[in-house]
């Protein structure tokens, strides 16, 4: 197929992606989240003290309020009327690593930075904290990493850190992409050198029911780092515009009770892993979780 009418190089302007200027970004620096679109919570209460008698098929004045019934939906029940309302996140220095995964939430709806229109540059990456620690060196083994053993040899090292080893990953990344970009292939064939560490700009838009519930699963610390730390911050965002959804907005064990020895919560996660060591809540223990696979080990 010609790739005549691709987005390349050079071609123009407007494809170039702003601000990426090489930065690695360290943890969570630089990871940046605005809402763009939140309830307003008068309606909000209005709307569902209607949704929560319309079974009966009355209408309801506006000033008849149920502060009851508004309650009970979000507790569950036929809350669909959660579905009615929508917030929105705009995210910028988020990785692609993250942004794949959130995606996947099919009940959301997505509007994202194109590597395969936009020219990324020098671009910028996320390296995880575990990268960016005080690990020794260690020795490169020639016949099993000939490619690093090379390129830390020339400058007269035999052995690199980790740290060194991802930035160092990074950088051939980043050459070889302005390499391709320079010589003119299309950005959707450049893109396919770039790491999942690569840094975008995303617009997420979720029904309130999707947040809610997206957010009690996500927020909790047993998954990835960065994830974790993005709904945190969108929640803090969010909760600067619906002070109201503070008791709402909970990760899915803060919703429980009456954990073990008198521990306020249980443990809820679903996963494999031993949660114990892994999160900071006390009430992360194993024998205080509310499922735990035959493939947990201990």
């Amino acid at each position: 197929m010609s790739s005549s009418n691709m987005s390349k190089r050079g071609s123009n302007d407007f494809n170039i992606a702003p601000g990426q200027e090489g930065r690695t970004d360290i943890g969570y620096e630089n990871l940046e989240v605005n809402v763009i679109l939140w309830p307003d919570e008068d309606i909000v209460t209005k709307v569902l003290s209607k949704a929560s008698v319309a079974v009966r098929g009355n209408i309801v004045g506006d000033e008849q309020i149920d502060e009851a019934m508004v309650a009970d939906m979000f507790k569950g029940g036929l809350n669909q009327a959660l579905e009615w309302f929508t917030v929105a996140f705009e995210v910028s220095g988020v990785s692609r690593g993250v942004t794949h995964q959130l995606v996947r939430t099919r009940k959301a709806s997505f509007a994202q930075q194109s590597q395969r229109y936009a020219d990324m540059g020098t671009f910028n990456v996320r390296m995880p904290v575990t990268m960016h620690s005080n690990h020794p060196f260690y020795s490169l083994d020639p016949d099993k990493y000939p490619g690093l053993y090379s390129m830390f040899f020339d400058q007269g090292n035999i052995e690199a850190s980790i740290e060194e080893v991802w930035r160092a990953s990074m950088q051939i990344a980043r050459e070889a992409y302005n390499f391709l970009a320079d010589r003119g292939l299309p950005m959707q064939d450049v893109r396919t050198v770039t790491p999942t560490a690569v840094e975008t700009y995303i617009i997420c838009e979720y029904p309130l029911s999707e947040f809610i519930n997206t957010y009690a699963y996500r927020a909790c610390s047993m998954f990835y780092p960065e994830t974790v730390a993005l709904f945190r911050l969108m929640r803090e965002k969010l909760l600067v515009k619906c002070p109201w959804l503070e008791p709402i907005l909970k990760i899915s064990c803060e919703k429980t009770r009456g954990g073990i020895n008198g521990l306020p919560h249980r443990c809820t996660y679903q996963g494999w892993e031993n949660v114990e060591g892994q999160c900071d809540f006390p009430w992360a223990l194993e024998e205080n979780r509310t499922f735990k696979s035959k493939k947990v080990e201990g």
